[in-house]
C-alpha cells in the first residue's frame, strides 16, 4: 500500500494492517515515536523482511491519518 515502503527499518503493525516506514521520518515528525525509539527496540525482537515490528493497539485507520502527512511533504527545489 501507500504506506509500505520497501526501505523502510520499521513496521507498525496495527490489527492486521501494517505500515513500512522509516524511524527517522517518525522520530523528526512525532515526540511520541521519537521517545519510544531512543528508549531502545520496541518491537521485542519481533522482526519481519528485516524490520522491526511494533504492534500499537491503535486502530490502522486512525495510523493512517497520523503517518500519512509525514509523507505527503513536496521539496521545492
Amino acid at each position: 500500500g501507500k504506506l509500505w515502503f520497501p526501505d523502510g527499518n520499521i513496521i507498525l503493525a496495527c490489527g492486521n494492517t501494517g505500515f513500512r516506514v522509516h524511524a527517522g521520518v517518525l522520530s523528526l515528525n512525532c515526540q511520541v515515536f521519537r521517545d519510544m525509539l531512543e528508549s531502545g527496540t520496541p518491537s521485542a525482537g519481533e522482526v519481519y523482511e528485516g524490520a522491526d515490528v511494533i504492534r500499537l493497539s491503535d486502530n490502522p485507520d486512525d495510523m493512517r491519518l497520523l503517518v500519512t502527512p509525514m509523507y505527503s511533504r513536496r521539496c521545492a527545489l
